[in-house]
């Protein structure tokens, strides 16, 4: 199935909802040029992308994860993830990017992650 997302911000924490493949085409391209401009145009405090309904991932969705990281960084917000599918986090961990993204079980506790180092409560 094609890569298909929602975006949703609720007190300055976005969401995106993923599911179907973060694969090299078109919709992985709209896909980061939407969250790429959503952290360079609004002033939030953090995203979470929520991959439960992820299917697969290539290298080109690895690349597009990191440089939404180090957008995310740059301009001062926290980029996490939420509900990680087993085989998703296995070739995060096989390519060593898995310490670089936070990853809770759902998308509340992503959310209270982001709140909390936003003011300084951890990090």
């Amino acid at each position: 199935m094609p890569l298909q997302f929602s975006i949703g911000t609720r007190d300055r924490v976005t969401t995106v909802r993923l599911s179907g493949t973060l694969t090299l085409g078109p919709q992985l391209t709209r896909f980061a040029r939407e969250v790429s401009v959503l952290l360079e145009s609004q002033k939030i405090s953090g995203i979470v992308l929520d991959l439960g309904d992820v299917e697969s991932i290539d290298s080109a969705g690895l690349g597009e994860l990191v440089i939404l990281y180090t957008g995310s960084d740059r301009v001062g917000s926290r980029l996490c993830l939420s509900r990680v599918p087993a085989r998703v986090r296995r070739l995060l961990e096989m390519t060593l990017l898995a310490p670089m993204f936070p990853q809770f079980e759902d998308e509340q506790s992503a959310a209270d992650w982001i709140v909390a180092v936003q003011d300084g409560g951890g990090g």
